[in-house]
């Protein structure tokens, strides 16, 4: 019995000793082992994490794709190379960059969203392309409050509060918004070399009316120019304190002084009548290409300088901005007052896509766009010495033929990251965000509408009804005697009862109530 004891406590001893040396073996793999584990795992900080079973790998980086609206550059590849050092870095990311053509992305897009492709983020404005109300009706786009809160808490704060809850739908954000212009104030566009050449005092432009003699000269003398560009020239027509805003809808605006939703082609509101005979006028004058209602693409006719003036947003330093873009010198006249509306805010952002494997690295990704100079600088502008060359610490020149300068600086996010550009005043990204800080905003900021179930179908059926006539009426090509009243008609008979008005209405009314306006 004693022998029995004394063997079973030597077995327990020797148990008991192998135990401890596993375990201060087990000790020193794991201090090895935890050393370079610590030094990889860089990205825990940044929201990734090693996977359930504890394993110090650190995971695969994940791609991430975003869809931007442009002009393809030659050598996008060195400068995603580049980028893709930085992200790796931050995030663990590699971007793939797909621009697609100006003429082309729209309708791509909505392509793409409705077969269900997978991508990350794509480029949205609210009445532009890619439209944001629109896309989250349809579900293609994430609700973005939470990402933001936990993936992107830097690029959140620099945006004032007031901006992001004009994204709001619903209470919610969908959109990550790019901090730039945030005002709108109209302006107009002309060729210095032409206007130059024929004397025309460009300063003193108050009304485009007053850009008639301009006009004139050119389509007289320049035979391979088309006088003026027709887009947008609706914008110079408002009456000053009664300006149609158009948050409600493709044809519905309200009246800032009573908040009443309007019919803008109805017979009792004759400002698009006006606009309309003013534009037919210019029309029979000469002034547009005769094929102006079926022009879809003008980029590639802007950068040949085959127009005369064109009209569009203007902001500090627009001129330089699109004297690079078009690749010869360009004045530009501001023609309104800054007002801060939904669609100016919304008139550029990102977008976060429903089938995005990765959202949390994308939102990630527009964090690091927003904060990170260096990267947005690449993005924009690409790589030092190759595609651009410094002037100073702030401003920069392109290198003609190097084979990158996106265009879309706006596109990517927080343009007051930017270098200035040769030409550009120092100074103008402050002067920017006075000008927005300055601007009169819009009672109803914030608002959208939002079609119910019930009007979708008079809805759709409305828009498909303006595009057989709005374009040939904005360009002058119709005459507005004869097919204004045909238009108004079918909008009628679409709908008689003025449902849609009805909701926009009290959508307005319901929003002004809760926000006590």
């Amino acid at each position: 019995m004693k022998r029995k004891l004394n063997n079973m406590l030597s077995w327990l001893l020797l148990i008991v000793l192998t135990g401890v040396l596993l375990a201060g073996c087990g000790a020193k793999d794991n201090n090895e082992n935890g050393e370079k584990t610590n030094a990889n795992n860089d990205n825990v900080s940044n929201g990734s994490s090693n996977n359930d079973t504890g394993s110090s790998q650190k995971e695969e980086p994940v791609e991430l794709i975003w869809y931007l609206i442009g002009s393809p550059q030659e050598d996008e590849a060195s400068v995603e190379a580049a980028v893709n050092e930085i992200l790796l870095e931050s995030i663990n990311a590699t971007l793939d960059m797909r621009v697609l053509d100006w003429g082309e992305y729209d309708q791509k897009m909505q392509l793409k969203m409705a077969s269900g492709e997978a991508f990350d983020i794509c480029f949205s404005s609210l009445a532009w392309v890619n439209k944001y109300v629109d896309g989250v009706n349809k579900g293609a786009f994430l609700p973005l409050d939470d990402l933001l809160a936990e993936h992107a808490p830097n690029y959140y704060k620099m945006i004032p509060e007031k901006y992001w809850e004009a994204t709001k739908i619903n209470g919610d954000i969908y959109c990550a918004i790019n901090y730039q212009t945030m005002a709108s104030m109209g302006g107009v566009f002309m060729p210095k070399k032409i206007v130059d050449k024929y004397n025309f005092d460009y300063e003193n432009v108050k009304t485009a009316k007053d850009l008639e003699p301009y006009l004139e000269a050119i389509r007289d003398n320049e035979p391979g120019m088309y006088p003026a560009l027709t887009k947008e020239w609706i914008t110079f027509y408002y009456p000053e304190g009664d300006t149609p805003i158009h948050d409600v809808g493709g044809y519905l605006a309200y009246n800032t002084t009573d908040y009443s939703i309007k019919n803008e082609f109805s017979e009792e509101d004759i400002f698009s009548e006006n606009v309309f005979r003013f534009m037919r006028d210019w029309y029979l004058k000469g002034y547009f290409r005769k094929d102006a209602a079926s022009v879809t693409e003008v980029e590639s006719d802007l950068k040949i300088m085959k127009y005369g003036v064109w009209p569009g947003t203007y902001k500090p330093g627009v001129e330089v901005e699109l004297s690079n873009k078009y690749g010869y010198e360009i004045v530009a006249v501001p023609m309104t007052k800054p007002v801060i509306q939904t669609r100016s805010v919304l008139s550029g952002m990102n977008v976060i896509s429903r089938t995005s494997k990765n959202p949390e690295k994308a939102m990630a990704l527009i964090e690091q766009v927003n904060t990170n100079k260096e990267l947005y600088n690449l993005l924009a502008f690409g790589i030092e010495g190759k595609h651009y060359q410094k002037i100073d610490d702030q401003t920069i020149e392109k290198i003609e033929g190097g084979g990158y300068w996106s265009g879309i600086a706006w596109e990517f996010g927080n343009q007051f990251n930017a270098y200035y550009t040769k030409g550009q005043k120092p100074g103008i990204w402050e002067e920017t965000i006075a000008m927005n800080e300055a601007a009169i905003s819009s009672p109803t900021l914030g608002f959208m509408y939002v079609p119910s179930e019930e009007v979708k179908a008079i809805d759709a059926t409305n828009e498909t009804i303006q595009k057989e006539y709005i374009a040939g009426l904005t360009t002058g090509t119709l005459d507005p005697d004869k097919y204004l009243p045909i238009l108004r008609e079918k909008l009628r008979k679409n709908d008689p009862d003025d449902k849609l008005i009805k909701e926009a209405q009290e959508q307005l009314d319901a929003w002004l109530a809760k926000n006590k306006k």
